[in-house]
């Protein structure tokens, strides 16, 4: 099952076939609210990862865990409650457009510890999950220790007789990975944030051409050439004394690492160069860089980050704007 994805301006949600059931492998204890359900969608997002032509995953399912109960599964099913699989490419959900992965799954009310993918992801087949690199296909992997599946760990409400729908934001700049020695083969990780879309706002802003072309910049503004906004929470850059700290790059131990990142590409519309990034309410500093396909996950500090001097508050239903001019 190939669905279509969506902008984030798209209004209007229609059911799918599901089913949802209650898994004993998990937890057993009490119904989560005894008599009470609510209605739970949840959709996909991504920012791209450079150097890859496509990131196609085969979803199965979506399992969740009550606070107090045991996990629920809802597999993906046809109209006839055939078990059907959900291809996506992840690269194709950038910049404000993502995909349904289910709407409106009456599910008990109340709160939840984790949602987890079922992807497959099998070694023995090979027409499941994979990578398109350099017009190469690679097998796309999932840790051991996650079986079949890909769980988020991140509390979340259910509420009584309502609807609550979630994005989430799988950064691929952070989640895939080449395992050392192990050529054939991309690894994918829950790298991720859930955003409640009753929730958010929207950050978007320019970059200029000078930047683009800068020394050591390839001025090249295709996905997959390394121009990227790092998004990080303002709070991060502060120090216990108060002094501001220098941004880190993806999985920097030494400096910050930023929450969210977004790719930045030339909109023919206008003849700008610009982003857009999905963030939930709160304070935040924004980087550009122009080498993002240098940087490393398991690499402190390998790219150059142009730090935007301003804090940007980022509110429910709102579009805030950073600009990245010639000369900061």
């Amino acid at each position: 099952m190939k669905a279509s994805a969506r902008n984030l301006s798209a209004v209007g949600i229609t059911a799918l076939g599901l089913v949802a059931c209650s898994s004993g492998g998990d937890d057993d204890g009490a119904n989560l609210a005894v008599g009470a359900t609510g209605k739970l969608s949840l959709s996909i997002t991504d920012a791209p990862v450079d150097a890859v032509e496509s990131i196609v995953v085969h979803f199965t399912g979506v399992r969740l865990k009550p606070q107090n109960g045991p996990a629920i599964d809802i597999p993906f099913v046809d109209e006839n409650g055939n078990p059907v699989t959900h291809v996506v490419d992840m690269l194709e959900l950038t910049n404000g457009t993502y995909e349904d992965l289910f709407l409106d799954a009456e599910v008990p009310a109340g709160v939840y510890n984790w949602i987890q993918l079922e992807v497959l992801a099998d070694t023995a087949n090979g027409g499941d999950s994979h990578v398109m690199s350099n017009g190469a296909q690679y097998e796309l992997r999932i840790p051991s220790s996650e079986q079949n599946g890909l769980r988020f760990v991140s509390p979340f409400t259910v509420t009584a007789d309502g609807q609550t729908h979630l994005l989430l934001d799988w950064d691929m700049r952070m989640a895939l990975i080449r395992p050392p020695g192990q050529d054939g083969i991309f690894m994918l990780r829950p790298a991720f944030r859930l955003i409640d879309m009753t929730e958010h706002g929207l950050l978007t802003g320019s970059v200029a051409a000078e930047l683009i072309d800068a020394a050591g910049c390839e001025g090249d503004t295709t996905i997959g050439a390394g121009n990227a906004v790092y998004v990080y929470d303002a709070a991060d850059l502060v120090g216990t004394d108060g002094t501001p700290l220098e941004p880190g790059d993806i999985g920097s131990t030494s400096h910050p690492a930023p929450v969210a990142t977004g790719v930045v590409e030339f909109d023919a519309a206008s003849g700008a160069y610009g982003f857009r990034v999905i963030l939930s309410p709160g304070e935040y500093r924004v980087a550009y860089t122009c080498d993002g396909d240098a940087d490393e996950v398991e690499t402190d500090d390998d790219v150059v980050l142009l730090l935007a001097p301003d804090t940007v508050a980022i509110e429910n239903g709102q579009t805030a704007s950073v600009d990245f001019p010639s000369v900061l």
